[in-house]
């Protein structure tokens, strides 16, 4: 199971695990949260593990992002995630730091 909701501090704060079977949820119930955000920050401090599913997911939030002109970051990525993401060479694109 996972879930997304919008903290203190306007971040979207991720938590559970990612993976083929959360992620197509989590992406639904993100759209609301992503279109009433003006500087998209993803918190995944809360994430216990996430596949290449989780880095789709990202993918598709960075080029929402994009297109809506909107700065896009995320923090605190699970290690599993920054792996899938450094040998895809998406840690780049994303600007993943651990």
């Amino acid at each position: 199971m996972a879930t997304i909701n919008k903290n203190a501090t306007g971040h979207l704060l991720v938590s559970g695990h990612l993976n083929y079977a959360t992620v197509p949820d989590i992406h639904i119930a993100a759209q609301a949260l992503l279109s009433n955000t003006s500087d998209i920050v993803v918190d995944l401090s809360q994430v216990q593990y996430s596949n290449s599913a989780g880095l789709a997911l990202l993918a598709q939030w960075y080029r929402f992002a994009l297109s809506h002109r909107q700065p896009f970051q995320v923090i605190n990525p699970p290690a599993q995630l920054l792996a899938i993401a450094r040998v895809t060479g998406m840690d780049k694109v994303l600007q993943l730091n651990q």
